[in-house]
């Protein structure tokens, strides 16, 4: 919207200048006060029987492959195979949401591994054309801490126990951090900083995923996914 000026009956465009030509104004206060802006309902307990409305999932998922009931409070993420081992956008049921953009913004996942099998890997990520991720990793049984850039893994230190932490953190910059906790409160961070970008016909997208690279075999449970977000960029 440009403001007009009415001058002897006619229509001055933007903002007048001293030779009575309307120049560009490419910010200006609202002729009208705007709504109350409602943010979305992003944060999520798996409480309920039906997945909510703010998820989508990255392309068709396999219905048979997730679930709400089978362990009450948490969401089910049987793993199968990829189309292609270690790729996740080659990966089935990656469960999404938008990014947000704000000053501080911050992600953390919740998640139980106690049926995990070999060969499976579940965790959080970043993905538009490229993709990030930060997840961990079983091989017989041994769980690793791992992050794969487009592709490229980075093995971390062996994990104990069978809950974890995955958090992503990121500010304006869109420069996102990861990082690892087993019990909630400390965290350490794992992997390189990542550029979240746009592609695909679309911006960066953050998601939950398990896949196995090895067998149709083993499941995630997630616990909680919660999504905090600061000030707006004015």
């Amino acid at each position: 919207l440009l403001p007009i000026e009415w001058v002897d009956g006619w229509p001055i465009i933007g903002k007048r200048g001293e030779d009575g030509i309307g120049n560009m104004i490419w910010t200006a206060k609202k002729p009208i006060p705007g709504p109350v802006v409602k943010m979305p309902a992003i944060n999520e307990d798996f409480s309920s029987p039906k997945l909510a409305v703010h998820w989508q999932w990255n392309y068709q998922p396999r219905m048979e492959k997730w679930s709400l009931t089978e362990h009450p409070g948490f969401l089910r993420l049987h793993a199968f195979k990829p189309l292609r081992n270690n790729e996740l956008l080659k990966a089935g049921n990656t469960l999404t949401q938008r990014c947000l953009r704000t000053d501080a913004n911050e992600v953390m996942l919740k998640l139980d591994l106690t049926g995990m099998a070999d060969g499976q890997e579940a965790g959080l990520c970043h993905f538009a054309g490229a993709y990030s991720a930060l997840s961990i990793s079983q091989a017989g049984d041994v769980r690793k801490v791992t992050y794969n850039e487009r592709g490229k893994i980075t093995e971390g230190p062996v994990l104990e126990g069978t809950d974890v932490w995955i958090k992503s953190t990121w500010g304006i910059d869109g420069e996102s951090e990861y990082s690892y906790s087993t019990d909630g409160r400390s965290f350490k961070t794992f992997g390189n900083r990542w550029k979240l970008t746009w592609g695909n016909y679309r911006g960066d997208r953050i998601g939950i995923f398990s896949y196995n690279n090895k067998a149709d075999a083993g499941h995630v449970d997630v616990d909680s996914f919660q999504y905090t977000f600061g000030k707006r960029k004015p």
